[in-house]
């Protein structure tokens, strides 16, 4: 197909005219994954990354699944597309891989061309929008085989394929190099963050005042019935307690109750679980609800306005403070809740640092489903200061963090910026614009009749 817009020697075509699309396979009906490493890999889409595939948590089949899904294999040569879930996903399967089966949410594309080049090109915007376009608008969005063969694109001459392959690759390298320095600021900020929080509650984040009250007056205050339990390694007016000396913990509610989840609504009085709880702060994105009825036969659980909330199934740790008027908790949560005035802010903190991790670790039952109780939570040791102290501590910590929040800043606008930088030099790539054209390269066009007679061949 010929565009007068396109640059000199290329064509314009659709992905059917250069390549074939055939799609993987699942595993069939009650079979599973093999137990350990067999020669016999299986690719997930969770497995595409950065145009590869990693091979980190890679499946395996045993030789009697693969047996029978033996015909849906992946090539080197070829190049993958995602189809379900993360839908566009395109990239290139590393040489040990070759042969590996090929998960039902993805397609593999067999074709004679370059295969960075086709990679690159099926990666820019122009073609992801086009993905994005035949996308089936459903609740579980598909992308037809068929409409990825319609997929259009800007074909050059082979030599110039090559050419705009390592063009690409040279200024991606340059951005790749930037990346990696600003991924390393990054870790470093997270690295700060927990060393803040580490000086905090080894009380080397603040100096001491003498005149503030004592946290064993503070603690007897709160609970007349608690333990001190001196630290020597803590400054002097601190002691470590268990945390529910000082706080009250609260189930959810697991009886009989208890909503379902088909129960729910989508509004009404919101009803928290872990998935609700994203970087510290409750996200309304995908909350459920309960009418007042449910909520009223609810015997525990009930969350006011200022309490602490904390997973303690799964996602271990994932926690905040509660802002709205009312609610409720699911069962993997529970609510820390003051037994007297304190500072909130000084438990966020604490469930935040490196401290609570070690106490968690403590208390880790090693299954694939690690979880707490709310009976393991009430022993962890507590690092309590005085008020005045906490105070002090909080706003340190909070001064400190604010300065990383705009340092944090500054890296993820560059990180995107590198991003998009990428595609822009796709996108000057795929107009023609980012390497000459040579007049004496053979044009596209004879190369295109070619694949098309090589394919009416095999046909035959």
């Amino acid at each position: 197909m010929t565009n007068d817009k396109l640059p000199q020697g290329w064509v314009e075509c659709q992905l059917k005219d250069i390549a074939i699309v055939k799609g993987g396979k699942r595993l069939p009906a009650g079979a599973q994954y093999a137990e350990s490493m067999t020669k016999y890999p299986y690719i997930r889409v969770t497995n595409f990354e950065n145009m590869t595939v990693n091979t980190n948590d890679l499946k395996y089949l045993t030789p009697e699944v693969q047996n029978k899904i033996k015909n849906y294999t992946i090539s080197k040569d070829d190049i993958y597309i995602s189809i379900a879930g993360s839908i566009g996903k395109v990239g290139i399967i590393p040489d040990e891989l070759d042969g590996a089966n090929l998960t039902e949410n993805a397609a593999k594309i067999i074709h004679p061309i370059n295969k960075k080049f086709l990679t690159y090109i099926l990666n820019s915007l122009e073609i992801q929008n086009q993905i994005s376009a035949y996308t089936k608008s459903t609740t579980q969005p598909k992308l037809a085989l068929y409409r990825i063969e319609e997929l259009k694109i800007k074909f050059p001459p082979l030599n110039e394929q090559r050419r705009i392959v390592e063009k690409i690759e040279s200024e991606f390298k340059k951005i790749d190099e930037g990346l990696e320095y600003l991924l390393i600021t990054k870790d470093k900020i997270k690295q700060y963050r927990q060393s803040v929080l580490k000086s905090a509650f080894e009380g080397k984040l603040t100096q001491q005042n003498p005149g503030d009250e004592p946290a064993e007056i503070l603690l007897q205050k709160i609970n007349p019935k608690a333990n001190c339990l001196h630290n020597d390694k803590l400054p002097q007016g601190w002691v470590e307690c268990q945390l529910g000396q000082v706080f009250k913990i609260v189930n959810g509610d697991r009886g009989k109750n208890y909503p379902a989840k088909n129960k729910l609504h989508t509004s009404g009085i919101p009803f928290v679980s872990a998935i609700n709880i994203q970087n510290s702060e409750l996200s309304v994105e995908n909350l459920l609800c309960l009418n007042e009825q449910q909520y009223d036969l609810l015997r525990s659980g009930k969350i006011n306005k200022g309490d602490t909330l904390l997973c303690i199934r799964g996602s271990i740790g994932k926690h905040c403070i509660y802002q709205l008027d009312k609610g409720a908790i699911a069962s993997s949560m529970v609510i820390i809740r003051q037994i007297a005035p304190s500072i909130d802010k000084f438990l966020f903190y604490y469930l935040e640092s490196f401290c609570f991790r070690q106490e968690v670790k403590k208390y880790d039952n090693g299954t694939a489903q690690p979880n707490l109780s709310a009976t393991d939570l009430k022993k962890f040791n507590y690092p309590l200061p005085p008020l005045n102290e906490q105070r002090r501590i909080v706003e340190e910590i909070e001064t400190r963090f604010a300065l990383a929040d705009k340092v944090e800043k500054v890296v993820d606008d560059n990180i995107k910026q590198a991003k998009q930088l990428k595609q822009s030099i796709l996108k000057k790539a795929f107009e023609g614009r980012l390497v000459p054209q040579d007049p004496t390269d053979e044009p596209a066009s004879v190369l295109l009749e070619k694949i098309k007679k090589e394919k009416n061949n095999d046909r035959k």
